[in-house]
């Protein structure tokens, strides 16, 4: 019983550590994830093995697993296989993570309650910094210069005073936290509970991705729906009419606006080698480089071009369409369906779907919002990101993909 009780308490401890650092260093939190890996072993040797999970079709599609065979199957016929071999280590802990699935002795509800108490840590410590340091820059070092809200203090700028971090990747994680708040998940005294609501909010503004702005509307647009009584619903509709009116005059000929309004338009169209909100440089819109990656799979439909391909074929395309911003800076498609369907085909692209298609089922079956929020965030962001093949979106999938199916009696 000893040994199972700290086998226990290790196995906690790491889900802890990998989700902690997830919007502070993904490197640290590769490090939580391979303990959880090594405790998982030690329990499979000590308490046997749940084999009969196999036999079901939720652990096969419903599991972050199915997002890897595609890389699996592309190496098959790729040109790339460096590239490709890349992918698959970048990715491996879809196929790894799952077998924790296989344990007799996790607390499910438990290994839960460690999950969103350890990601609204890690998300107030990241906030927390990101807002502190962005002041500084602000008022300290070049005070009053110009708006707050300007290129200089938002978006990748804002981001990446956490190296190599991302505003869509760091958005994701802050909307989880703000899910785990609305919806449940932990028990947090309520003034610290808007405490770090009042943290999130201004920071999202700040990482002024225009994804995250969109899948935190539709957050709280559901929160609005289901957890408000009709006296409430009033108030707050009034409340956020006001705010938005007010937040529009705050904002209006900032950058953040700017971004919001005519960016997106900008984006949605067809723009090689023209001027977005940057007038000194050019660049490619969102829409051309789309337009590009749909081109590139409709020459190799069913299968796709194999796995590493992307950027390789997407490269060779931009050049022999002049789009050389994008050839220069190397962009991939910037969808993450795009860049499976470019891959791995209409098949690969199957995979991808039917992931979101059985998460999102499961989740609404059981009703549970916080597994819904965890597909919605992860779905918008493949809108604009590859964001499954990127060790930060890879790390949140993984883990989180495995941890909602606890829950499961497979």
């Amino acid at each position: 019983m000893k040994v199972a009780f700290n086998l226990g308490n290790a196995s906690q401890i790491a889900v802890f550590i990998a989700i902690f650092f997830l919007p502070i260093k993904t490197t640290l939190s590769n490090f939580g994830i391979f303990l959880l890996l090594g405790t998982t072993l030690i329990s499979f040797f000590l308490k046997g093995v749940d084999l009969k999970i196999f036999e079901s079709k939720k652990f096969w599609l419903g599991t972050p697993l199915i997002l890897f065979i595609p890389f699996i199957i592309g190496l098959a016929y790729t040109d790339n296989y460096g590239a490709g071999l890349d992918d698959l280590r970048r990715c491996v802990f879809y196929v790894l993570l799952p077998f924790v699935l296989l344990r007799k002795d996790l607390s499910k509800e438990k290994t839960l309650r460690t999950a969103a108490f350890a990601l609204i840590c890690g998300s107030v410590l990241s906030m927390t910094f990101l807002l502190a340091t962005n002041l500084y820059k602000y008022f300290g070092q070049n005070p009053l210069s110009g708006s707050i809200f300007a290129y200089n203090y938002t978006g990748i700028l804002f981001a990446k005073t956490l190296k190599d971090m991302h505003p869509v990747y760091l958005g994701s994680y802050f909307l989880m936290s703000l899910a785990i708040l609305l919806f449940g998940g932990t028990r947090i005294n309520r003034g610290i509970k808007i405490s770090i609501l009042l943290l999130i909010f201004p920071t999202l503004v700040f990482l002024s991705s225009r994804i995250v702005f969109l899948a935190t509307l539709v957050l709280l647009a559901v929160y609005w729906v289901i957890k408000l009584d009709k006296k409430l619903k009033t108030i707050t509709a009034i409340s956020a009419l006001i705010a938005v009116v007010f937040l529009g005059f705050l904002f209006k000929e900032t950058y953040v606006y700017n971004k919001l309004v005519n960016g997106v338009k900008w984006e949605l169209t067809q723009n090689v080698n023209t001027n977005n909100l940057d007038t000194k440089r050019k660049s490619d819109s969102r829409m051309s480089r789309w337009t590009a990656a749909y081109n590139i799979f409709y020459e190799t439909p069913f299968l796709g071009h194999g796995a590493g391909t992307e950027k390789s074929k997407l490269i060779q395309y931009y050049d022999d369409k002049d789009m050389q911003i994008s050839k220069e800076n190397e962009y991939n498609a910037h969808n993450q369906f795009l860049g499976y369907a470019i891959e791995f085909g209409t098949i690969g692209l199957f995979f991808c779907v039917t992931y979101f298609f059985v998460n999102f089922k499961m989740a609404f079956i059981k009703r549970d919002y916080c597994w819904l929020a965890y597909v919605a965030i992860v779905f918008s962001c493949c809108l604009t990101e590859n964001y499954l093949i990127r060790n930060m979106g890879v790390n949140f999938v993984a883990i989180f993909g495995v941890i909602f199916h606890l829950k499961d009696e497979f």
